[in-house]
């Protein structure tokens, strides 16, 4: 006896459903692409940033400053510390 094959008749809740993954899918990929892209901007910002701060650090006027940048953090300090409180 020959078989039969019945096709399913297409669900429209599951086509749906299919649908809405599939769109969510792609709005998770765009989703993605944006925050890979800030993300990206973000950390090329700090890499310039630190070269930029390394090569302040490596002048001659911020070396010869330093002791005194060291001290009036000390004064800084200090001066919070003995603060009166209310």
């Amino acid at each position: 006896m020959p078989e039969h094959r019945v096709e399913p008749t297409p669900d429209p809740l599951s086509e749906r459903v299919v649908e809405l993954e599939n769109e969510r899918d792609a709005l998770q990929a765009e989703l993605d692409a944006i925050a890979n892209r800030a993300v990206g901007q973000w950390l090329t910002a700090e890499h310039f940033g630190s070269l930029a701060v390394s090569a302040m650090e490596q002048t001659l006027s911020w070396k010869v400053t330093k002791p005194l940048r060291t001290v009036r953090s000390a004064q800084l300090r200090r001066g919070n510390s003995q603060k009166p409180t209310s």
